[in-house]
């Protein structure tokens, strides 16, 4: 033992000694424990585990300030190195195994995503895939002339994949601030860990990948620029901080992966990656509808701000966050009527576009005369509502 470390109560009751991929270290007040070479507790049992940035670990030596994201490299006791170097041997470490999936709990899984990744965001994503494959067919019917098929399944199923690497991604980055914020999620709670959901995230990939190959060219090259801007996003484009305290601008850069996305779909059905009206309006219409949505769930009244969460309603203030929700979505209205005239919809899809944006803009109105959470919950759910028949009016109005 190195070190020593003791908690003292001016630290609000918790103190973080630890942190690796899988948990967090968070000791009792006042309880004395010895720190190791590895930061890892050796005495006293912590009385909670959750996850915490390396950087905020006051026992960690200088060479240990890496990124906490960072799968840790396993360390071999010299001891342990010796003993195999007079065998003639090499030390076994530990390394990625199929195990990871071995010890996965299916009951953990399915809670984790019933909590963070549900069945209603999977099935927008294999929405906005239909919506993509209905609009090329209609503008290119000779260049694919197969049916609906298991391909596009596959198809959709790699989208669903994509979206959730990106949810992964997120749980990285947030992972130290939500186990103080949020500490009896799934994940902080340690009932499912990052190394899991990467694991399930590198499978979703080979299915991504895969289809992509067999699709073609065109869709492969859009799917590595879809990868590579996903990538950026993970690591907050290397300028976190900056984009920290500008939370609309962090907002547009993360959602410039909707267009790509939807470009990466667009390529496997449309000849020469057909660059056409339909697709740039589609890429609007993600964006923006994108958009909208994220303001609407991150859209507070004011005795329910939190200290240290994030909110539109606190970073551009309670009114202009509401009129930003409604413009935003006023645009993607203007976008879709136009996308829908292009198509030959019906009428029916421009009243009900029309009356859902009228209805929102009712409740936002009453939000504004009195703010309660439980009114912008209700606008939250009416702007996914949009969302979601936004695509679906798309799919209809080209397959009836």
């Amino acid at each position: 033992m190195d070190e020593c470390a003791e908690i003292s109560r001016s630290e609000q009751g918790l103190f973080v000694v630890d942190h690796d991929d899988d948990d967090l270290i968070i000791a009792k007040p006042l309880l004395k424990i010895a720190v190791g070479n590895q930061g890892r507790v050796v005495g006293e049992k912590p009385h909670r585990q959750a996850v915490i940035d390396h950087e905020r670990r006051p026992n960690a030596r200088p060479e240990q300030h890496t990124n906490p994201h960072r799968e840790q490299e396993q360390v071999v006791p010299d001891a342990v190195k010796e003993q195999h170097k007079k065998r003639g041997e090499q030390p076994k470490v530990n390394r990625f195994k199929f195990r990871t999936f071995r010890q996965m709990n299916a009951k953990n899984l399915t809670a984790y995503f019933n909590e963070r990744f549900p069945l209603v965001n999977m099935v927008l994503f294999a929405v906005l895939f239909g919506t993509v494959y209905s609009v090329a067919g209609f503008c290119w019917p000779a260049f694919d002339t197969t049916a609906f098929s298991g391909r596009e399944v596959w198809g959709m199923v790699a989208v669903v994949s994509f979206f959730f690497r990106l949810r992964v991604f997120d749980e990285q980055k947030d992972y130290a601030l939500d186990a103080v914020n949020h500490p009896q999620r799934v994940l902080q709670s340690g009932r499912v860990t990052l190394k899991q959901l990467r694991a399930l995230s590198l499978a979703g990939g080979v299915v991504e990948l895969a289809w992509s190959v067999a699709m073609g060219t065109p869709t492969l090259l859009g799917w590595v620029l879809a990868v590579a801007y996903s990538l950026l996003m993970r690591y907050e484009f290397f300028a976190g901080r900056y984009l920290a305290r500008r939370l609309v601008l962090y907002a547009l850069t993360h959602l410039l992966i909707m267009p790509l996305v939807i470009g990466w779909v667009w390529s496997a059905y449309a000849p020469n990656y057909g660059l056409t009206d339909p697709l740039w309006l589609l890429a609007a219409l993600s964006l923006l509808g994108g958009f909208s949505f994220e303001i609407a769930r991150k859209l507070h009244a004011p005795e329910a701000e939190r200290e240290r969460i994030d909110s539109y309603s606190k970073a551009m203030g309670y009114s202009p966050a509401i009129g930003t929700v409604l413009l935003v979505l006023l645009l993607g209205v203007a976008v879709q009527y136009y996308l829908l005239t292009l198509l030959g919809a019906g009428a029916g899809a421009f009243v009900l576009i029309g009356l859902l944006y009228v209805l929102t803009l009712l409740v936002y109105g009453y939000a504004l005369r009195k703010p309660q959470e439980k009114t912008l919950k209700l606008a939250e759910r009416l702007v996914s509502l949009s969302l979601v028949f936004s695509y679906l009016s798309v799919i209809l109005a080209v397959n009836l």
